[in-house]
């Protein structure tokens, strides 16, 4: 359909999870931008962490936000979440949780401007397949020792 830019088995992964992609598409017809939406539950696929976005029958977790280069400093961000935000109102969700790598600021400022707030925090340090999780609410720290445990982070407005 659209060249979205990550892997193939990313997407096809995505797409089995349920998660659902929103896309912004330029006058040429090709993909500008986009933004992931899982519903209920979100299994990161950077870490190993699963979190679920609260209240659950209201929230939706966004994730992979992607503007093609071009368009990074025109309206088209602002554009993209008016899109997405509306289409999340036709599902009755009336809020966002996303996790967002502190040290991007660029991400942390926009995110600021649309009105977002800091609902909680997460650290992860890799080696291997161990993974140690710390985290500002419940379940505070985890020790992984496997690549197939994964800890459980609920996250957002309860």
């Amino acid at each position: 359909i659209f060249d979205i830019p990550r892997p193939p088995e990313v997407i096809k992964w995505r797409i089995e999870q349920g998660y659902r992609c929103i896309g912004a598409i330029d006058k040429d017809n090709r993909l500008a931008g986009c933004v992931w939406l899982a519903f209920n539950h979100y299994c990161e696929d950077e870490i190993r962490c699963d979190f679920f976005p609260l209240p659950a029958d209201r929230s939706a977790w966004d994730f992979d936000v992607w503007v093609e280069p071009n368009y990074r400093m025109g309206r088209l961000f602002l554009r993209l979440w008016q899109h997405t935000y509306a289409f999340l109102n036709t599902h009755t969700i009336e809020h966002s949780v996303s996790r967002i790598n502190g040290y991007n600021q660029q991400s942390v400022l926009s995110h600021q401007r649309l009105g977002a707030k800091t609902c909680g925090w997460a650290s992860f340090l890799v080696c291997g397949h161990w993974q140690l999780s710390i985290f500002s609410r419940s379940p505070f720290i985890n020790l992984s020792l496997s690549k197939t445990h994964r800890p459980s982070l609920r996250i957002g407005d309860t």
